[in-house]
């Protein structure tokens, strides 16, 4: 049997979506890290869900610890605004687990509701199912991986759906969380400077909106370039400031 474990706070708007995929298939653990909003009394509604509460330390950590508190070796981790498809589901309840492997799926992305098929965003490969026993996912701030040392890999068929954003606001919220995570991980171990933080944020620009064709997404796509050079410019203008407290 496979537990799913997803971090919360303040996920009031997208996290229902997130339990009533799961509610047919396994049991569902929630590590809520501070939420003030309605997120822990949605939960409430499920049987299927129970609630841990921990403070924030890293992403690695949260994750690992919700591994810790289930009653099943095999894990799925899955984010508090996604979602399985109804394939993704049967697919979830028939699998036959194979020791030594780790699973990833492929993740549909949507902003304000409408999917995104290029700026970086597709295709979208995550590894998310794995035995604790085997495996476990790295201790960092942000961009938080498995160990996938020593293991095989196999590719679920069917996706599950991820909705990003829903707002410029939600763009903004996590560019100033990541940046600062990027920072806090950092600081003491890479060098910044503004020229540094220009160059990054120029190139990221680049990256997302021609190399990744990001112009197709229309004027999403161009946000979403926009976004992400805004996010590797604060990026290392906060690592430079951090790195001057020293």
């Amino acid at each position: 049997m496979i537990t799913f474990v997803t971090l919360s706070k303040n996920n009031e708007n997208t996290i229902k979506k997130t339990f009533e995929s799961t509610k047919e298939v396994a049991p569902h653990i929630l590590v809520d890290t501070g939420s003030t909003d309605a997120t822990l009394e949605i939960a409430a509604h499920y049987p299927h869900v129970t609630v841990f509460k921990h403070p924030f330390t890293t992403y690695g950590e949260m994750r690992n610890l919700g591994a810790f508190y289930a009653n099943t070796d095999w894990i799925f981790a899955l984010d508090s605004d996604e979602e399985l498809t109804p394939d993704l589901q049967k697919e979830l309840t028939n699998i036959s687990l194979e020791s030594g492997t780790a699973y990833r799926v492929s993740s549909k992305n949507f902003y304000r509701g409408k999917e995104i098929k290029y700026s970086g965003w597709s295709p979208d490969y995550k590894f998310r199912l794995y035995n604790r026993n085997e495996t476990s996912f790295t201790n960092r701030k942000v961009h938080e991986n498995l160990n996938l040392t020593q293991l095989s890999t196999k590719t679920l068929a069917a996706p599950l759906l991820h909705y990003s954003y829903d707002s410029v606001h939600d763009l903004l919220n996590k560019m100033d969380r990541y940046s600062t995570l990027f920072a806090e991980e950092f600081v003491g171990k890479k060098k910044s400077s503004y020229g540094k933080a220009a160059l990054k944020g120029v190139w990221t620009f680049w990256k997302t909106y021609i190399l990744k064709r990001g112009f197709l997404d229309g004027k999403e796509g161009l946000l979403i370039a926009k976004y992400n050079a805004q996010t590797a410019f604060y990026k290392y203008i906060k690592l430079m400031e951090y790195n001057e407290r020293l």
